[in-house]
């Protein structure tokens, strides 16, 4: 297993590319993340914090992307994760981006890097496979039944199964996640360009 310094470089290095392509494809990148948007004090705190309005500031999205030319605008999430059966998303984030898509047609774009497989892949949150199961490491249990998110996660997927996780994960944020079959995804260019068409022909 790669060390957490060697599992950052690797996303930030994919990050930059990612930044680099979509520029390339005519879109100017705003940064999104609390902590490198907020002050160190302000995205300290945050950090210790598990009440709703904290969490949805904590899971802003890495980017917006904004056409130059075209009108389309999305949010961009990076990840990147260890190859499995199926691909591990944290929960609480792609929730919201759910509930955002769904109430005011918010459109968000999930650009992922599988590391052991170096494959690269992307989904809409409009257009998502639909998680088969939500994994809770115990830590999290209390949270996740005090502030409505477990009735939010049944409302929104309702053939979910859901795994408590009685040790708390050796990698990753070590908070709740989704597991999606993304499997038959596209590449995440391939998304961005057929989106692109479509604006391009309103």
């Amino acid at each position: 297993m790669r060390s957490f310094a060697e599992r950052r470089e690797l996303h930030d290095a994919f990050e930059k590319y990612v930044v680099r392509q979509l520029q390339s494809m005519g879109f100017e990148l705003d940064e999104r993340t609390y902590h490198k948007h907020s002050q160190a004090s302000v995205a300290k705190r945050l950090r210790q914090m598990h009440n709703p309005t904290a969490l949805f500031l904590r899971g802003k999205s890495d980017f917006a992307a904004i056409h130059h030319s075209l009108d389309l605008a999305f949010h961009v999430e990076i990840k990147t994760t260890q190859h499995r059966e199926e691909t591990m998303i944290e929960a609480i984030p792609l929730m919201h981006h759910v509930a955002l898509w769904r109430a005011f047609r918010i459109e968000c774009i999930y650009v992922v890097l599988e590391r052991s497989t170096n494959r690269s892949f992307g989904f809409w949150v409009r257009e998502m496979p639909p998680p088969s199961k939500l994994v809770i490491p115990s830590m999290w249990e209390k949270f996740w039944q005090r502030d409505f998110y477990d009735a939010m996660a049944k409302q929104m997927f309702p053939n979910i199964t859901q795994k408590l996780l009685r040790r708390n994960p050796r990698c990753g944020s070590g908070t709740p996640f989704f597991m999606l079959d993304c499997s038959t995804c596209d590449h995440w260019t391939i998304l961005v360009e057929s989106r692109a068409e479509v604006a391009l022909s309103i």
